[in-house]
C-alpha cells in the first residue's frame, strides 16, 4: 500500500504464475509432520505417566517412612514389655496392680500390631500399583523409543529435493512445512524473479 499498487493478486491469465505443486515432496513433508505429531503425543503421554508415577512414588515413600518409624517404636515398646515380663516371671510373678498394668500394655501392643499389619497391607497394595505404573511407563518409553528410531531411520538424513524453483515465467513451490516456511520460500524465489 506504500506504493499504492497491489503487486500480488490472483489473475488466471497472468504471464507470471506462482504454483503450489503437491507431489511426493510435499507428501513426504506431510507424512513427516504427522509422524512428528504422533511422536509428540507419545512423548506427552510418557511425561504424564512419569509425573503421576513420581507423585505416587513420593506419597508411597512418605507412607513407608511413617510405617517404619511406627514399627521401630512398636518394636521398642514390645522389647521393653518382654523384658518386664521376664523380670516379673523371674521373681515369681507380678503384683495384681503390676499385672493389670502389663495386661493393659499387652492389649495396647496387640492393637498397635493390628494397625501396623493393616498399614503394611496398604503399603504392599501401593507397591503393587507402583509396579504396574512402572511397567506402563516403561511400555510408553519403549513405544516412544521405537517411534523415534523409526522416525530417525526414515527422516534422519536430509531430505534431498528443491523446496521451490524459479524460471522466467513462474515460481513452483514443491514443499513447505507451514505458512512461515511458505513465506520464506516465496520471498526467496521472488528475490530471484526481481533479480535481488
Amino acid at each position: 500500500s506504500v506504493l499504492k499498487k497491489n503487486f500480488f493478486q490472483y489473475n488466471p491469465g497472468a504471464k507470471f504464475t506462482v504454483n503450489l505443486i503437491y507431489d511426493k515432496r510435499q507428501q513426504q513433508t506431510v507424512l513427516k509432520q504427522r509422524t512428528e505429531s504422533g511422536i509428540q503425543a507419545v512423548e506427552d503421554y510418557f511425561r504424564s505417566l512419569d509425573a503421576k508415577f513420581n507423585t505416587e512414588q513420593v506419597a508411597y515413600d512418605s507412607k513407608r517412612i511413617q510405617y517404619e518409624a511406627a514399627k521401630a517404636l512398636f518394636d521398642q515398646r514390645a522389647t521393653a514389655y518382654d523384658s518386664e515380663i521376664k523380670y516379673w516371671n523371674s521373681r515369681g510373678g507380678a503384683t495384681t496392680a503390676k499385672y493389670q498394668e502389663l495386661e493393659a500394655q499387652r492389649l495396647a501392643l496387640n492393637t498397635q500390631a493390628a494397625a501396623l499389619n493393616v498399614e503394611m497391607k496398604n503399603l504392599n497394595s501401593l507397591a503393587v500399583e507402583l509396579n504396574a505404573k512402572v511397567k506402563e511407563r516403561n511400555r510408553a518409553a519403549d513405544d516412544y523409543n521405537r517411534a523415534v528410531a523409526a522416525y530417525n531411520k526414515k527422516y534422519g538424513g536430509h531430505m534431498e529435493f528443491n523446496q521451490a524453483e524459479y524460471n522466467d515465467k513462474q515460481i513452483n513451490i514443491y514443499q513447505f512445512n507451514d505458512a512461515k516456511s511458505l513465506t520464506m520460500a516465496l520471498s526467496h524465489e521472488l528475490g530471484h524473479a526481481l533479480s535481488l
